[in-house]
């Protein structure tokens, strides 16, 4: 019996970036593998956007078109948005595995068919990834090829439990074990199914959710063959979206809400597994507050910048809302963390006041 797949590009203002998502949409058709069911999300682009892609020449006529008002890509909505993106999207996937990708992303043409023949190979495993690949599509160039291995320096196996996965990669600090971070692992429709919306939305983006609440408790492929090309443009500006998510203390509402959600779910399918959900409990602390970390020292080391921009206009400015939000992330209990994010705060304020 052939193992079918559901896969879904998440596309937003598709007319800013209509040769990236057409890239990603042709590396679905041109797939070696045919049984698949493709679904195009449109987020937030209006239904004329579809019409030029079809003029650009890109195929969608076996595709099933989502329309919606919530642009995926827009970073102020996105949790809200990539909920109802991907569960609509999942609502009607009739695939055994369901893959999802955002549409400045494509695969290799025979990745589908790699993967089908591992999970042939290995009935039982409900996860499975590539490697990613790094594509600039500004210079139309790929990126090195890294090949995982563990804390012990060996190579990362085919076939694994994934809660072996989950210590690597996220308990070991070894984000190397798992080069394809950014993407989400093939997974069983039915176990995604399971959990529902919080696997779009509550556990935070679904790629990191996906290891905490599903990889964690079935048994995972890895084929390095099976490539993924993660795109690297223009329009990934993070530093204003670390300015608009992290600096408006955002953080610590999506971080608390990821702990959570994902803690309750690792708990409701390992509930005998305590050492890991310290572990799990204890990741999640230090996440927030090394993301607390980065929003400040950001802030200040592009001082300058944000200045020439007038998007703040004096060190008062500056100094009025780092305090305000200050006793958010002094919550943490992490002392040490505590002292260093004092120390970033003290000498910054001199340096931005010279």
């Amino acid at each position: 019996m052939s193992i079918r797949f559901t896969v879904a590009v998440f596309s937003g203002e598709v007319r800013a970036r209509l040769a990236m998502t057409g890239k990603c949409i042709n590396s679905i058709n041109n797939q070696k593998y045919k049984n698949l069911q493709k679904i195009l999300v449109n987020g937030g682009s209006p239904p004329h956007q579809t019409a030029e892609l079809v003029n650009m020449g890109v195929d969608l006529e076996d595709w099933t078109i989502l329309e919606f008002p919530i642009d995926c890509m827009d970073m102020e909505n996105s949790w809200k948005s990539q909920r109802w993106n991907g569960a609509a999207a999942l609502h009607i996937a009739n695939g055994q595995y369901f893959f999802a990708l955002n549409d400045d992303d494509f695969i290799a043409t025979d990745f589908f068919s790699k993967i089908a023949k591992k999970l042939k190979l290995y009935p039982d495993a409900g996860a499975a990834i590539g490697l990613r690949v790094e594509f600039d599509h500004m210079n139309q160039k790929f990126g090195k090829k890294l090949h995982p291995i563990n804390s012990k320096g060996k190579p990362r196996p085919m076939y694994e439990h994934g809660i072996t996965v989950v210590r690597e990669l996220f308990f070991e600090n070894n984000l190397a074990y798992g080069p394809s971070l950014g993407f989400q692992p093939v997974l069983k429709t039915e176990l995604i199914k399971e959990i529902g919306p919080d696997f779009f939305y509550k556990g935070f983006y679904p790629d990191n959710a996906a290891y905490f609440q599903i990889v964690s408790r079935t048994n995972m492929i890895f084929d390095d063959s099976a490539e993924m090309y993660w795109g690297i443009h223009g329009g990934q500006d993070h530093s204003k979206w670390d300015q608009k998510i992290y600096w408006n203390c955002n953080h610590e509402k999506v971080f608390d809400s990821f702990m959570r959600e994902n803690l309750r779910i690792f708990q409701k399918y390992l509930p005998q597994n305590t050492a890991d959900i310290q572990k799990l409990r204890n990741y999640y602390k230090k996440k927030i507050v090394s993301y607390s970390l980065f929003a400040i020292t950001n802030r200040y080391l592009n001082i300058k910048a944000l200045m020439h921009d007038k998007i703040i206009k004096t060190n008062t400015d500056l100094k009025f809302p780092l305090f305000k939000h200050l006793k958010v992330i002094l919550k943490r209990p992490v002392i040490t963390c505590q002292i260093i994010i004092k120390t970033v705060l003290q000498n910054s304020v001199k340096s931005s006041s010279k």
